[in-house]
Protein backbone atom coordinates (compact mmCIF):
# COMPACT_ATOMS: atom_id res chain seq x y z
CA UNK A 1 0.00 0.00 0.00
CA UNK A 2 2.86 2.35 0.63
CA UNK A 3 4.14 2.20 -2.94
CA UNK A 4 1.19 4.09 -4.50
CA UNK A 5 1.21 6.68 -1.69
CA UNK A 6 4.94 7.30 -2.10
CA UNK A 7 4.51 7.74 -5.82
CA UNK A 8 1.61 10.15 -5.27
CA UNK A 9 3.60 12.24 -2.78
CA UNK A 10 6.56 12.24 -5.15
CA UNK A 11 4.34 13.55 -7.94
CA UNK A 12 2.92 16.28 -5.69
CA UNK A 13 6.44 17.24 -4.60
CA UNK A 14 7.67 17.49 -8.17
CA UNK A 15 4.70 19.64 -9.18
CA UNK A 16 5.21 21.89 -6.14
CA UNK A 17 8.93 22.24 -6.86
CA UNK A 18 8.14 23.08 -10.46
CA UNK A 19 5.71 25.83 -9.46
CA UNK A 20 8.32 27.38 -7.17
CA UNK A 21 10.95 27.23 -9.89
CA UNK A 22 8.62 28.92 -12.38
CA UNK A 23 7.75 31.68 -9.91
CA UNK A 24 11.41 32.29 -9.12
CA UNK A 25 12.33 32.34 -12.80
CA UNK A 26 9.81 35.12 -13.44
CA UNK A 27 11.45 37.40 -10.85
CA UNK A 28 13.92 40.08 -11.90
CA UNK A 29 17.18 39.56 -10.05
CA UNK A 30 20.15 41.86 -10.45
CA UNK A 31 23.54 42.05 -8.79
CA UNK A 32 26.51 44.38 -8.52
CA UNK A 33 29.85 42.67 -7.82
CA UNK A 34 32.97 44.68 -6.96
CA UNK A 35 36.49 43.46 -6.36
CA UNK A 36 39.05 46.08 -5.26
CA UNK A 37 42.55 44.62 -5.33
CA UNK A 38 44.94 47.23 -6.72
CA UNK A 39 45.25 49.78 -3.90
CA UNK A 40 47.68 52.60 -4.60
CA UNK A 41 48.69 53.51 -1.06
CA UNK A 42 48.87 50.02 0.47
CA UNK A 43 49.64 46.51 -0.64
CA UNK A 44 47.78 44.55 -3.29
CA UNK A 45 44.86 42.35 -2.17
CA UNK A 46 45.44 39.09 -4.04
CA UNK A 47 42.04 37.48 -3.65
CA UNK A 48 39.55 40.35 -3.92
CA UNK A 49 39.29 40.40 -7.71
CA UNK A 50 39.26 36.60 -8.00
CA UNK A 51 36.59 36.34 -5.29
CA UNK A 52 34.43 38.86 -7.12
CA UNK A 53 34.70 36.90 -10.37
CA UNK A 54 33.71 33.69 -8.59
CA UNK A 55 30.63 35.23 -6.99
CA UNK A 56 29.59 36.90 -10.27
CA UNK A 57 29.70 33.59 -12.13
CA UNK A 58 27.84 31.84 -9.31
CA UNK A 59 24.99 34.36 -9.47
CA UNK A 60 24.77 33.93 -13.24
CA UNK A 61 24.61 30.18 -12.79
CA UNK A 62 21.58 30.44 -10.51
CA UNK A 63 19.65 32.64 -12.91
CA UNK A 64 20.36 36.30 -12.10
CA UNK A 65 19.21 38.39 -15.04
CA UNK A 66 21.90 41.08 -14.75
CA UNK A 67 25.26 40.79 -13.00
CA UNK A 68 27.48 43.86 -13.26
CA UNK A 69 31.14 43.26 -12.40
CA UNK A 70 33.65 46.00 -11.63
CA UNK A 71 37.15 46.02 -10.20
CA UNK A 72 39.66 48.50 -8.83
CA UNK A 73 37.21 51.40 -8.57
CA UNK A 74 38.33 54.81 -7.42
CA UNK A 75 36.20 57.10 -5.26
CA UNK A 76 34.22 58.80 -8.03
CA UNK A 77 33.67 55.51 -9.88
CA UNK A 78 32.27 53.84 -6.77
CA UNK A 79 29.80 56.60 -6.15
CA UNK A 80 28.67 56.62 -9.76
CA UNK A 81 28.22 52.86 -10.03
CA UNK A 82 26.09 52.67 -6.89
CA UNK A 83 23.95 55.57 -8.09
CA UNK A 84 23.32 53.78 -11.41
CA UNK A 85 22.66 50.48 -9.68
CA UNK A 86 20.08 52.16 -7.47
CA UNK A 87 18.09 53.15 -10.55
CA UNK A 88 18.12 49.53 -11.76
CA UNK A 89 17.16 48.18 -8.33
CA UNK A 90 13.85 50.05 -8.43
CA UNK A 91 12.77 47.77 -11.29
CA UNK A 92 14.00 44.55 -9.70
CA UNK A 93 12.65 42.00 -7.24
CA UNK A 94 16.10 41.09 -5.91
CA UNK A 95 19.06 43.47 -5.61
CA UNK A 96 22.34 41.97 -4.40
CA UNK A 97 25.66 43.72 -3.79
CA UNK A 98 28.91 41.87 -3.22
CA UNK A 99 32.01 43.83 -2.27
CA UNK A 100 35.52 42.46 -1.78
CA UNK A 101 38.21 44.90 -0.71
CA UNK A 102 39.21 47.01 2.27
CA UNK A 103 36.65 48.38 4.70
CA UNK A 104 37.02 50.44 7.84
CA UNK A 105 34.97 51.68 10.78
CA UNK A 106 35.59 55.22 12.02
CA UNK A 107 33.50 56.83 14.72
CA UNK A 108 30.91 54.03 14.55
CA UNK A 109 30.37 54.43 10.79
CA UNK A 110 31.39 51.78 8.24
CA UNK A 111 33.15 52.74 5.01
CA UNK A 112 34.20 50.92 1.83
CA UNK A 113 37.62 52.06 0.64
CA UNK A 114 38.28 52.85 -3.06
CA UNK A 115 41.65 51.96 -4.57
CA UNK A 116 42.78 55.59 -4.81
CA UNK A 117 42.21 56.41 -1.12
CA UNK A 118 45.18 57.66 0.91
CA UNK A 119 43.53 58.05 4.33
CA UNK A 120 46.40 59.86 5.98
CA UNK A 121 44.11 60.89 8.83
CA UNK A 122 40.79 59.85 10.25
CA UNK A 123 39.30 63.08 8.88
CA UNK A 124 40.07 61.99 5.30
CA UNK A 125 37.81 58.95 5.53
CA UNK A 126 34.66 61.03 5.13
CA UNK A 127 35.94 62.52 1.85
CA UNK A 128 37.79 59.55 0.33
CA UNK A 129 35.73 56.50 1.32
CA UNK A 130 32.15 55.48 0.64
CA UNK A 131 29.80 55.14 3.63
CA UNK A 132 28.00 51.81 3.87
CA UNK A 133 24.76 53.72 4.34
CA UNK A 134 24.99 54.89 0.72
CA UNK A 135 25.28 51.29 -0.44
CA UNK A 136 22.17 50.35 1.56
CA UNK A 137 20.32 53.32 0.11
CA UNK A 138 21.19 52.27 -3.44
CA UNK A 139 19.22 49.00 -3.15
CA UNK A 140 16.27 50.12 -1.05
CA UNK A 141 14.02 50.30 -4.13
CA UNK A 142 14.09 46.52 -4.77
CA UNK A 143 10.65 44.99 -4.28
CA UNK A 144 11.46 41.80 -2.37
CA UNK A 145 15.05 41.03 -1.35
CA UNK A 146 17.84 43.51 -0.60
CA UNK A 147 21.15 41.86 0.21
CA UNK A 148 24.64 43.25 0.76
CA UNK A 149 27.59 40.88 1.17
CA UNK A 150 30.74 42.48 2.54
CA UNK A 151 33.98 40.56 2.25
CA UNK A 152 35.72 43.65 3.57
CA UNK A 153 36.82 42.93 7.13
CA UNK A 154 40.44 42.29 6.24
CA UNK A 155 43.31 43.41 8.45
CA UNK A 156 43.40 47.05 7.44
CA UNK A 157 46.85 48.47 6.57
CA UNK A 158 45.47 52.03 6.55
CA UNK A 159 45.29 51.95 10.35
CA UNK A 160 49.08 52.00 10.66
CA UNK A 161 49.46 55.27 8.73
CA UNK A 162 46.39 57.21 9.85
CA UNK A 163 46.72 60.05 12.33
CA UNK A 164 43.85 60.93 14.63
CA UNK A 165 42.58 64.48 14.42
CA UNK A 166 40.18 63.79 17.30
CA UNK A 167 41.53 61.70 20.13
CA UNK A 168 38.10 60.36 21.08
CA UNK A 169 37.19 59.20 17.58
CA UNK A 170 37.30 55.43 17.36
CA UNK A 171 38.98 53.59 14.50
CA UNK A 172 37.98 49.97 14.36
CA UNK A 173 40.03 46.98 13.28
CA UNK A 174 37.01 45.63 11.39
CA UNK A 175 33.56 46.78 10.45
CA UNK A 176 31.10 47.72 13.17
CA UNK A 177 27.78 45.94 13.58
CA UNK A 178 24.76 47.59 12.02
CA UNK A 179 20.97 47.41 12.23
CA UNK A 180 19.56 47.80 8.70
CA UNK A 181 15.91 48.47 8.04
CA UNK A 182 13.50 45.54 7.75
CA UNK A 183 13.69 43.62 4.52
CA UNK A 184 17.45 44.14 4.15
CA UNK A 185 20.25 41.73 5.01
CA UNK A 186 23.89 42.70 5.40
CA UNK A 187 26.21 39.71 5.54
CA UNK A 188 29.75 40.14 6.86
CA UNK A 189 32.52 37.72 5.95
CA UNK A 190 33.65 38.15 9.56
CA UNK A 191 31.52 39.37 12.43
CA UNK A 192 31.98 42.86 13.84
CA UNK A 193 35.54 43.48 15.04
CA UNK A 194 37.00 40.33 13.43
CA UNK A 195 39.37 39.97 10.51
CA UNK A 196 38.53 38.00 7.35
CA UNK A 197 41.27 35.78 5.94
CA UNK A 198 42.26 35.60 2.27
CA UNK A 199 43.29 31.97 2.65
CA UNK A 200 45.85 30.09 0.63
CA UNK A 201 43.64 28.93 -2.23
CA UNK A 202 42.11 30.46 -5.32
CA UNK A 203 39.34 32.01 -3.20
CA UNK A 204 38.97 33.07 0.40
CA UNK A 205 37.34 30.58 2.80
CA UNK A 206 34.23 32.75 2.90
CA UNK A 207 33.78 32.94 -0.88
CA UNK A 208 34.53 29.25 -1.38
CA UNK A 209 31.77 28.36 1.07
CA UNK A 210 29.34 31.01 -0.22
CA UNK A 211 29.65 29.98 -3.88
CA UNK A 212 29.07 26.35 -2.98
CA UNK A 213 26.03 27.01 -0.81
CA UNK A 214 24.37 29.43 -3.24
CA UNK A 215 24.29 26.65 -5.84
CA UNK A 216 22.77 24.12 -3.46
CA UNK A 217 19.16 23.52 -4.59
CA UNK A 218 16.34 24.08 -2.14
CA UNK A 219 18.45 25.89 0.47
CA UNK A 220 16.57 28.91 1.82
CA UNK A 221 18.67 32.06 2.12
CA UNK A 222 18.81 32.05 5.92
CA UNK A 223 20.07 28.47 5.79
CA UNK A 224 22.61 29.46 3.13
CA UNK A 225 24.36 31.83 5.51
CA UNK A 226 24.06 29.44 8.45
CA UNK A 227 25.78 26.78 6.40
CA UNK A 228 28.45 29.29 5.26
CA UNK A 229 29.08 30.23 8.89
CA UNK A 230 29.73 26.60 9.84
CA UNK A 231 31.93 26.03 6.77
CA UNK A 232 34.12 29.07 7.46
CA UNK A 233 34.46 28.30 11.16
CA UNK A 234 35.68 24.83 10.25
CA UNK A 235 38.06 26.11 7.53
CA UNK A 236 39.65 28.77 9.78
CA UNK A 237 39.80 26.74 12.98
CA UNK A 238 37.11 29.02 14.49
CA UNK A 239 39.15 32.19 13.94
CA UNK A 240 36.64 33.71 11.50
CA UNK A 241 32.88 33.72 12.00
CA UNK A 242 30.65 35.18 9.29
CA UNK A 243 27.65 37.07 10.57
CA UNK A 244 24.37 38.39 9.16
CA UNK A 245 22.60 41.54 10.30
CA UNK A 246 19.04 42.56 9.49
CA UNK A 247 15.81 40.68 8.89
CA UNK A 248 13.56 39.54 6.06
CA UNK A 249 9.77 39.29 5.74
CA UNK A 250 7.88 36.04 6.28
CA UNK A 251 8.69 34.65 2.85
CA UNK A 252 11.05 31.94 1.63
CA UNK A 253 13.92 33.13 -0.60
CA UNK A 254 15.99 30.69 -2.66
CA UNK A 255 19.05 31.41 -4.76
CA UNK A 256 18.36 28.10 -6.46
CA UNK A 257 14.91 26.62 -5.87
CA UNK A 258 14.43 22.91 -6.38
CA UNK A 259 13.53 22.25 -10.00
CA UNK A 260 11.51 19.20 -11.10
CA UNK A 261 14.74 17.50 -12.19
CA UNK A 262 16.32 18.21 -8.78
CA UNK A 263 13.23 16.81 -7.03
CA UNK A 264 13.26 13.73 -9.27
CA UNK A 265 16.94 13.14 -8.52
CA UNK A 266 16.24 13.17 -4.78
CA UNK A 267 13.58 10.46 -5.11
CA UNK A 268 14.36 6.72 -5.29
CA UNK A 269 14.08 5.14 -8.70
CA UNK A 270 11.36 2.76 -7.47
CA UNK A 271 9.38 4.33 -4.62
CA UNK A 272 7.43 1.12 -4.02
CA UNK A 273 10.56 -0.97 -3.52
CA UNK A 274 12.14 1.66 -1.28
CA UNK A 275 9.41 1.45 1.34
CA UNK A 276 11.03 0.04 4.42
CA UNK A 277 8.44 -2.61 5.13
CA UNK A 278 9.49 -6.08 6.34
CA UNK A 279 8.76 -8.77 3.77
CA UNK A 280 6.51 -11.57 4.98
CA UNK A 281 6.72 -14.88 3.06
CA UNK A 282 4.54 -17.98 3.61
CA UNK A 283 6.12 -20.75 5.71
CA UNK A 284 7.97 -23.37 3.73
CA UNK A 285 6.40 -26.81 3.49
CA UNK A 286 8.09 -29.60 5.50
CA UNK A 287 8.32 -32.73 3.32
CA UNK A 288 8.87 -34.99 6.39
CA UNK A 289 5.52 -34.19 7.95
CA UNK A 290 2.53 -35.94 6.35
CA UNK A 291 -0.61 -33.90 6.11
CA UNK A 292 -3.26 -34.60 8.77
CA UNK A 293 -6.13 -36.69 7.37
CA UNK A 294 -9.46 -35.03 7.15
CA UNK A 295 -12.12 -36.41 9.51
CA UNK A 296 -14.98 -38.34 7.84
CA UNK A 297 -18.02 -36.35 7.10
CA UNK A 298 -20.90 -37.08 9.44
CA UNK A 299 -24.31 -37.04 7.74
CA UNK A 300 -26.70 -34.68 9.31
CA UNK A 301 -29.95 -36.00 10.87
CA UNK A 302 -33.17 -35.72 8.94
CA UNK A 303 -35.15 -32.75 9.90
CA UNK A 304 -38.85 -33.39 10.44
CA UNK A 305 -41.13 -30.75 9.20
CA UNK A 306 -44.34 -30.04 11.15
CA UNK A 307 -46.57 -31.88 8.61
CA UNK A 308 -44.53 -35.12 8.83
CA UNK A 309 -44.42 -34.85 12.63
CA UNK A 310 -48.24 -34.68 12.72
CA UNK A 311 -48.57 -37.66 10.37
CA UNK A 312 -46.26 -39.79 12.51
CA UNK A 313 -48.23 -38.98 15.65
CA UNK A 314 -51.44 -40.15 13.99
CA UNK A 315 -49.89 -43.59 13.33
CA UNK A 316 -49.08 -44.34 16.98
CA UNK A 317 -51.37 -47.03 18.62
CA UNK A 318 -53.81 -45.66 21.17
CA UNK A 319 -53.61 -47.22 24.68
CA UNK A 320 -56.65 -49.30 25.76
CA UNK A 321 -59.28 -47.51 27.80
CA UNK A 322 -59.57 -48.39 31.45
CA UNK A 323 -62.52 -50.72 32.51
CA UNK A 324 -63.10 -52.27 29.09
CA UNK A 325 -61.88 -55.85 28.54
CA UNK A 326 -61.44 -57.56 25.28
CA UNK A 327 -63.66 -60.73 25.06
CA UNK A 328 -61.55 -63.87 24.97
CA UNK A 329 -61.68 -66.25 22.06
CA UNK A 330 -62.73 -70.03 22.09
CA UNK A 331 -64.58 -69.92 25.44
CA UNK A 332 -67.09 -72.68 26.61
CA UNK A 333 -69.09 -73.65 29.75
CA UNK A 334 -68.91 -77.04 31.53
CA UNK A 335 -70.80 -77.99 34.72
CA UNK A 336 -71.63 -74.32 35.43
CA UNK A 337 -68.08 -73.06 34.97
CA UNK A 338 -66.57 -71.03 31.97
CA UNK A 339 -63.34 -72.10 30.26
CA UNK A 340 -61.30 -70.10 27.62
CA UNK A 341 -58.26 -71.01 25.63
Amino acid sequence: MRGPWVRLLAFVWIVFAGSIAVAEAQEVRIALVIGNSGYAAVGHLPNAERDAATIAQTLRDVGFKTVRVASDLNSSEMRRIFRDFGAEAEKADWAVVYYAGHGIEVGGTNYLIPVDARLKSDRDVVFEALPLDQVITSIEGARKLRLIILDACRDNPFLNQMTRSVATRSIGRGLARIEPEGGTLVAYAAKAGQVAFDGGGENSPFVAALARRIKEPGLEISMVFRAVRDDVLAATNKRQEPFVYGSLPNEAFYFRPISPSDAQAKLPSDPASSASLPSVSPPAANPQVSPRPKPPRVPSTTKIVPEERQRASNQRPSPPRAGISTPPKNCFTFNGRSYCE
